[in-house]
């Protein structure tokens, strides 16, 4: 059975993932991921790597960043190509049709939060520019809701406004199990 390291695994959306892999034996993350030796280590004998790391009070202004950075420092040391990774809708990519509800939410946490916007931005950025075998998962506002949903992948949105933690999970999972969405940044979308 092929290994994905999962980083952010103890988080709220994390936590969820390794239900919903059928192909993939979880290996958690432990340490820092802003760390380059603790993910090299981390790294070390797994086939893909899943990054569900975000902000939370107090992080490092770049934890997105500087830990996917790492990431791919440490994938290209162990010749490993392939990378899921999860951020916000504030990252945009040509054609995409975000609705008045994503413009305005993605105002306000760029007027409440610059930094966490920018940072998304740049990981994007860095992925895109990798030549790794990337998909940069995008959402509008996570929840912590156990009642299913009903939700789709679309390359332009509008994203679904709210979607759950385990809803993401279980797309991320379907991901890297079909190895879709290659060097692509898919929306959830209604």
């Amino acid at each position: 059975m092929k290994k994905v390291l999962i980083l952010g695994a103890s988080g709220r959306t994390g936590r969820h993932i390794s239900k919903y892999l059928e192909n993939y034996s979880p290996k958690d993350f432990k340490g820092d991921a802003m760390d380059l030796k603790t993910v090299e280590k981390q790294v070390k004998g797994c086939d893909a790597v899943i990054s569900v790391i975000g902000h939370v009070k107090g992080s490092y202004s770049r934890v997105q960043t500087k830990s996917i950075n790492n990431v791919i420092a440490a994938m290209k040391a162990h010749q490993i190509k392939r990378v899921i990774s999860l951020t916000g809708t504030g990252v945009r990519v040509p054609g995409d049709q975000p609705s008045l509800i994503d413009k305005l939410m993605n105002t306000a946490v760029t007027i409440i939060d610059r930094q966490r916007v920018e940072d998304g931005i740049a990981h994007f950025e860095v992925l895109k520019n990798s030549n790794l075998d990337w998909t940069v998962v995008r959402v509008l506002k996570l929840t912590n809701s156990t009642k299913s949903q009903t939700w789709r992948f679309s390359a332009t949105g509008p994203a679904k406004t709210f979607i759950a933690r385990r809803e993401v999970a279980k797309a991320i999972a379907q991901i890297l199990e079909d190895d879709s969405f290659v060097k692509e940044a898919p929306i959830i979308s209604r």
